[in-house]
């Protein structure tokens, strides 16, 4: 009798066990959400590997850094190594910011900058073909401004009172680039200028690409007389006026 007792106990108590079901959840203790009543991994392991309070499957990844172009407000771990930055005089847009002498923007490269720091003279990037300077045996009145300004009134009295062309200030005038066609003659002082701030004589050297061989003579808008203009030697920076109908290098100048 007593082992019939035993036995239906032994069923009762397995009977019992087999009844209890397997408790799903995290069994990692490294896991923030670990489950310590857990007898059953379900995959639902969260982890925090840097301490940070988020968890590493919610953390993002970016460059932190707010005065970068690619600032990420929603980062959480940084990549600073990622961040990017505008050039100098640059923003983010690639609007100018600041001028400064050598930059290379709005079709060429800053030669003069004035006193306010938002306008100057831009030189081209590339000489025009070489030629003359026209016009020979003519006075051109309005043409003899020398001044830094006054190249493109220069250049639009040559073009309105002689019909010789091309010439060195028709050439200019027709010039484009990037969008821009308000090119024109520099006149004699800045043609000097450009020698002494993106030529030989600049601090960065001839940053510009002027020719520097025998005949690196550049026409000025600036007329002496009707026979002579002037020009600049960009081999040594020295200004001298010369016959109209001699071939000389061509670099046309916009105003910003």
């Amino acid at each position: 009798m007593k082992i019939i007792f035993y036995l239906s106990l032994f069923t009762f108590f397995l009977f019992i066990s087999s009844c209890e079901k397997d408790i799903e959840g995290c069994t990692d203790t490294s896991a923030v959400n670990f489950n310590s009543d857990a007898t059953q991994n379900d995959d639902s392991c969260l982890f925090d590997s840097d301490g940070d309070g988020i968890n590493d499957s919610d953390e993002v990844l970016g460059c932190t850094i707010e005065e970068a172009c690619n600032f990420n407000i929603n980062a959480t771990d940084s990549d600073n190594d990622s961040c990017e930055y505008a050039a100098t005089g640059f923003d983010c847009e690639g609007n100018v910011t600041s001028y400064s002498i050598g930059m290379q923007v709005e079709g060429g490269i800053v030669f003069y900058i004035d006193e306010t720091g938002e306008h100057g003279l831009i030189a081209a990037m590339e000489d025009l073909p070489s030629m003359s300077w026209g016009c020979m045996g003519m006075f051109i009145s309005g043409a003899d401004g020398t001044s830094i300004g006054s190249g493109s009134q220069n250049s639009l009295d040559i073009v309105s009172s002689c019909s010789q062309s091309p010439i060195a200030a028709s050439a200019c005038l027709a010039y484009e680039l990037d969008g821009y066609a308000d090119w024109y003659l520099p006149s004699i002082d800045e043609l000097v200028e450009m020698y002494n701030t993106i030529g030989n004589a600049g601090p960065q050297g001839n940053i510009a690409n002027f020719e520097e061989a025998s005949q690196s003579e550049y026409w000025s808008s600036s007329e002496f007389n009707e026979d002579y203009a002037w020009s600049v030697q960009f081999s040594n920076g020295n200004s001298f006026y010369d016959d109209k109908e001699f071939i000389y290098n061509v670099r046309p100048i916009r105003s910003f």
